[in-house]
């Protein structure tokens, strides 16, 4: 009796402690956006996870904690997606899936990471990384990654296509 007694206190110290730890009230929000332009650029800044999804659709979506999400900022500038998290702890990442066709660059920055659902059907994708970030690509055509040291890069590709890495 005294074992189950302490097993059951235990078990409520935990779950209560997780729940403290989180703040017991964070609400996982999706939200989604068109943008009015299109664009052949991305850039990404800030604790953001961009997902590049080969598509046709033009709607961007967004997950995460509420209150992340909504600082999240995603406007298109002169064929630039510009997409904008805030600095945080990587459990503070907000996650963006951006459906793509034609994408020529992308530009990270200040931690934003960059990953593919699937193949991306491209002919050539140049990656710009500037600060810590990580990159995990899977890509039907040839990528160029521009980096220096600070990054990981996974990537998968077909034999007849090549991934560059070059040293800023």
């Amino acid at each position: 009796m005294k074992k189950q007694i302490l097993t059951i206190t235990l078990l409520l110290t935990t779950i209560v402690s997780a729940l403290a730890f989180n703040g017991g009230n964070n609400t996982i929000k999706s939200k989604t956006l068109t943008p009015e332009q299109t664009y052949t650029s991305i850039t990404a800044k800030g604790n953001v996870e961009v997902i590049l999804v080969s598509s046709q659709s033009t709607v961007i979506s967004l997950e995460g904690d509420e209150k992340f999400v909504e600082k999240v900022r995603v406007r298109v500038s002169k064929g630039v997606l510009h997409i904008a998290g805030v600095n945080g702890r990587s459990k503070d990442r907000v996650t963006v899936y951006v459906p793509v066709n034609d994408l020529g660059l992308v530009t990270l920055r200040n931690g934003s990471n960059l990953s593919s659902k699937g193949r991306l059907i491209n002919r050539l994708l140049r990656v710009r990384v500037e600060g810590v970030s990580v990159v995990n690509l899977k890509s039907a055509g040839e990528i160029i990654i521009d980096s220096d040291d600070n990054h990981l890069f996974n990537y998968e590709k077909q034999e007849h296509y090549k991934v560059i890495v070059e040293k800023a």
